[in-house]
């Protein structure tokens, strides 16, 4: 059984020996950098903000019916190629937790869609076919066609070992090996090949090993060896062991089964199989991406629709024997080098501990990836993904918050790099003797600032090779506390040449050795990135017409990209116009300069490309004609763009649903949703300027989740699963003979809104009254808190200066200042914050001499416009999604909105530009001041906050904590 603290290192060990290329395109493997707890989970179970009796089984403040988020972030590397046909996540599932969302986001939390599957040889493969048991191979491209997220009830799911975190050195070995192993194990540092459920085994065995009847290369049977084979993707057949489910997986065993476990969940972007029962039987054929919408023959999407309302099932204990989801896959579609992918996941608590085998609250998960996209008919793109069967997991547990971030996905030799190391005790036990420290690989970076840490030769880092390290003593850290760190440093690649690791590692006298890990990862070579973007101008018209088409790549690149060097047929891009419109001759330039590119049916590619230095980007405009019986509708349009990178490897990029022409009727227009939404919510309110009698559907996650019709005027407010933190919602409308509108902006929803503390019967601040007037703090039945308001919040000119409250009076450092008087802090000739030290510069909580307060707080309490927009803290910096938010720059929530069905890297985005995610705030303009109300510190300061906004509506639960602000340090 795990112990109460068992954090052992899942990623420990990993990734010393990254990245000595292979001269050919072998894959692209996968590395699992983390599974992380997201702020607004971090928020919710902070043990300082959050009083009351600890959960049985948990040493958090977690209690059951909350809802818990994560992500598992991956960063694809390179194994000879820089574009790999697919990637699988799995998250493994606590049992005692039902899963309530599922979906792919962006480093700013955006719902986005799973890339297309990279480009495979069409039919059977560049390898041929392959007859098993009398039965024909099946077509690469379809086999790494189906994308989204997956998940299943199977319990040949369940993670082994289900009592300790899984790591490269345990589970199921294998024996034999998939047929790549050597190929990965470099990579990955890892001693053997181990699975850790018992059905990849199986698929590994039938599929990707010397001993299968494939050789372990190639195509699988037809129908057979998808990694979410089940009865909503292309290929549904699943290979089963005919031994015992207790006895060791025996390759002997191994036979050709029936329909896979895997089951859909509705995805944004999804896609499935585009031919119908068989592909077809034929040499290797032009290159394809042939996945198209995972939709049913109705065109309803394809997928469970996964809500709140409708989780996926828990265990229960009284039953154990019903069927619960064992976990969830997400197949991610192409692989690019210097891109991060995120895959996250909510949880609802049914019973603590999350995890009843291991009596923890510990998630699991890991990734795997396949081979690399086709560089050519013929060429690469042949090999199923089970040949390459080495995953890479991950832990978390929920006690401990603990992240580091790199700056740059890719760099150049010589360029800076910054790592952020960000730290948070969530138990509700102290950590004792507590280091962190920060391990890199000699030569691979220069330190250029350690941050007051301290400069090591690697003791204590789990790395092989040459490692240094940079440590800070922190000794004990308290139920809430927290850290962040910042090391400045120089790219210089060094031993591994093409990469550099950064992992952070906390060790406390409560963790067991080697301490909690977690990593980032940088490629060190001039790579190349490419984002692509398709303009329509008119994009809407009544035929007949013309449409003018303007297409830009744009290189993200840390390196130049080639076009003209390319050998015939090689580089290209191609564009795949709505069928029915025609190329206009004489209309296309390329930079401005005429040029002729090939014209087929409603396919335009240019073959005359242009270099494109990194940072630059080359425009592409043609124009193509419309007839005058083209059908009504909205057309949209796929690019597809073939480039060389300086070391001569072939990049294939594409994206589709872009570009769009509405012909001959028009798209109502988007509504506008009231915001900010908060968690516990069941309704979606707004506008529409259709006016009354307009269909308004709701998205959650980027799937249509329920529909209404607006009201008079054109309000609406629709009914809806109850909303958690951290869901994007976004709603479309649509009046009868028009097309449904594109999605309104993106809303996040934030921290829980609860009614009147002083009159819903429960002890809030733990001061032993309970409601008003029982309760002195409370001021009448409707007082949305037990707690005092602290003088800087409450409205009242407390000192007579003539000016009330943060940010207008001064002499307030933040909205949780208990006093008004005085003036800044760090000049004001007295100790303020009991630390020895007095005033600008000997206080180190002190920016400036006019700094208001000597403590160190959260960029959203600190009195300062640290991002220069104007507007300082919370709530009246938008960026910022609570007081704690140490960041003004980002928002809590989305900034880009959700993408359409991005079918390449850097895509477009066919969604709306998404919104803050936090809760707006106001200029004070007569508008009553926010209550960060809360719980009573000891001393006076502090508080578990929650903030009321512009019109008295109440806002995110904060949860700062008790004497909380005050007491989280940053140690230098």
């Amino acid at each position: 059984m795990l112990q109460r603290f068992a954090l052992s290192i899942a990623l420990a060990a990993l990734f010393s020996g990254l990245l000595r290329t292979p001269a050919r395109a072998d894959s692209v493997a996968q590395i699992a950098t983390s599974i992380r707890i997201d702020r607004g989970t971090a928020t919710l179970i902070d043990p300082q903000g959050r009083p009351g009796e600890v959960a049985e089984g948990s040493d958090t403040a977690v209690r059951a019916g909350d809802v818990l988020t994560f992500f598992l972030s991956f960063t694809p590397v390179p194994n000879g190629g820089v574009r790999g046909l697919g990637g699988y996540v799995t998250i493994y599932i606590p049992a005692n937790t039902e899963v309530v969302g599922a979906r792919l986001i962006s480093r700013t939390g955006n719902t986005v869609a799973p890339h297309r599957g990279g480009y495979s040889s069409d039919g059977t493969g560049p390898r041929g076919s392959v007859m098993i048991d009398g039965e024909l191979g099946g077509s690469m491209s379809q086999l790494y066609a189906d994308t989204g997220i997956f998940y299943t009830v199977d319990d040949r799911l369940t993670r082994v070992p289900g009592d300790a975190f899984i790591g490269l050195g345990n589970g199921l070995r294998m024996d034999p090996r998939p047929t790549a192993f050597g190929q990965l194990a470099p990579i990955l540092l890892a001693p053997d090949s181990y699975a850790h459920n018992r059905w990849d085994v199986v698929q590994a065995y039938a599929f990707g090993t010397g001993g299968s009847p494939n050789g372990g290369r190639g195509n699988t049977p037809d129908l057979f060896g998808s990694p979410v084979a089940g009865p909503q993707s292309f290929y549904t057949m699943e290979a089963i062991t005919t031994g015992a489910d207790a006895a060791p997986v025996d390759i002997d065993e191994v036979v050709l089964g029936a329909e896979g476990p895997w089951q859909r969940i509705r995805t944004l972007g999804a896609e499935i199989g585009a031919r119908g029962a068989v592909p077809p039987v034929m040499d290797p054929g032009p290159l394809a991406r042939v996945g198209v919408p995972a939709v049913a023959g109705d065109g309803t999407p394809l997928g469970r629709l996964l809500h709140a309302g409708d989780p996926l099932p828990a265990l229960d204990p009284d039953m154990p024997a019903v069927p619960y989801a064992r976990a969830l896959r997400y197949a991610v579609g192409e692989l690019v080098v210097g891109e991060e992918y995120r895959c996250e996941f909510s949880l609802r608590v049914v019973r603590t501990p999350l995890d009843p085998v291991s009596d923890s609250d510990v998630i699991c998960g890991e990734v795997f990836g396949g081979d690399a996209s086709a560089e050519a008919e013929g060429n690469d793109g042949k090999d199923n993904s089970w040949r390459y069967f080495l995953p890479a997991p991950a832990c978390v547990s929920l006690n401990l918050l603990f992240d580091l971030d790199v700056d740059k996905l890719a760099a150049l030799e010589g360029e800076p790099l910054t790592y952020t190391i960000r730290g948070k005790n969530l138990s509700t036990d102290a950590h004792d003797d507590v280091v962190v420290r920060y391990c890199y690989e000699n030569g691979e970076v220069d330190i250029t600032d350690a941050d007051g840490g301290t400069m090591g030769d690697g003791t204590g880092c789990p790395v092989e090779g040459d490692p240094l390290d940079i440590s800070w003593d922190i000794g004990e850290l308290l139920p809430g506390e927290e850290f962040d760190f910042e090391i400045g440093a120089v790219a210089r690649g060094g031993g591994r040449g093409d990469s550099t690791i950064g992992r952070a590692i906390f060790t406390s006298r409560q963790l067991p050795d080697p301490g909690f890990q977690t990593i980032a990862f940088t490629v060190i070579k001039a790579l190349t990135v490419l984002d692509l973007a398709l303009e329509a101008s008119p994009d809407r018209l009544d035929p007949p017409g013309e449409v003018t088409y303007t297409g830009t790549v744009t290189s993200l690149s840390t390196g130049d990209t080639q076009g003209d060097g390319c050998a015939a047929g090689g580089c290209r891009v191609q564009y795949e116009l709505p069928e029915g419109f025609t190329f206009v001759a004489g209309s296309a330039t390329l930079d401005g300069v005429a040029n002729v590119p090939t014209a087929a049916a409603n396919f335009v590619t240019f073959t005359d490309l242009n270099d494109i230095a990194a940072g630059g980007s080359s425009e592409f405009v043609f124009r193509m004609a419309v007839p005058a019986a083209h059908p009504a509708g909205a057309y949209r349009s796929r690019v597809a763009t073939t480039y060389r990178d300086e070391d001569g490897e072939t990049v294939h990029d594409s994206i589709a649903e872009v570009g769009e022409v509405v012909v001959g009727t028009r798209r109502s227009d988007a509504p506008v949703l009231t915001g900010p939404l908060f968690a516990g919510t069941t309704s979606v309110g707004g506008n529409t300027t259709e006016g009354a009698g307009a269909t308004i559907r709701v998205y959650l996650n980027g799937v249509a989740v329920v529909e209404d019709t607006s009201g008079a005027g054109g309000n609406f407010d629709v009914t809806t699963p109850t909303l958690f933190v951290g869901q994007g919602v976004f709603a479309t409308a649509q009046s009868a003979g028009e097309l449904e509108s594109l999605p309104s902006v993106e809303l996040t929803v934030v921290g829980e809104s609860r009614g009147a503390a002083c009159s819903d019967g429960i002890d809030n601040d733990g001061d032993g009254d309970i409601d008003f007037p029982d309760d002195a703090d409370c001021d009448s039945p409707d007082d949305v808190d037990e707690a005092s308001t602290p003088a800087c919040a409450d409205g009242i000119d407390n000192d007579g200066d003539g000016d009330i409250d943060y940010p207008a009076d001064l002499g307030c450092s933040s909205l949780l200042d208990t006093d008004e008087t005085g003036g800044a802090e760090c000049s004001d000739g007295l100790d303020n914050d009991g630390d020895g030290d007095t005033d600008f510069p000997d206080d180190e909580g002190c920016e400036s001499a006019d700094d208001r307060s000597e403590s160190r707080l959260p960029q959203c309490a600190n009195g300062i416009d640290d991002d220069g927009d104007g507007n300082i803290d919370f709530p009246f910096d938008a960026e910022c999604a609570d007081a704690l938010d140490d960041d003004e720059s980002t928002a809590g929530g989305t900034d880009a909105g959700p993408m359409g069905a991005d079918a390449g890297p850097g895509g477009s985005d066919a969604g709306p530009s998404g919104g803050d995610g936090g809760p707006g705030g106001s200029d004070g303009g007569g508008v009553p001041p926010p209550d960060p109300g809360g719980v009573d510190a000891p001393s006076g300061g502090g508080c578990a906050c929650r903030t009321t906004g512009a019109g008295s509506v109440p806002s995110a639960l904060l949860v700062l904590g008790a004497f909380g602000i005050w007491q989280r340090r940053r140690w230098l």
